[in-house]
């Protein structure tokens, strides 16, 4: 399934809430979006369609994971 980076040298803030989805420790930095809304650490490359691995998936805090129906 095709799912390619749609933003790219988008800028996470602390007062953003960025955190890593995995740990939950929080992210600053360059970030990518994808199509389906996923968010990655770095830069990305417009168009680009790679792996998500899972421990570069970043979330906002406090917003509700629909996959666990749980608030992160």
């Amino acid at each position: 399934m095709s799912n390619p980076i749609v933003k790219v040298d988008l800028n996470a803030k602390i007062e953003d809430r960025w955190v890593y989805k995995e740990s939950g420790n929080p992210y600053v930095g360059s970030y990518h979006l994808h199509e389906d809304g996923t968010a990655m650490i770095n830069a990305g490359v417009i168009g680009v369609v790679h792996d998500l691995n899972p421990s570069e998936v970043i979330i906002k805090k406090g917003i509700r994971d629909t996959n666990t129906r749980r608030k992160i």
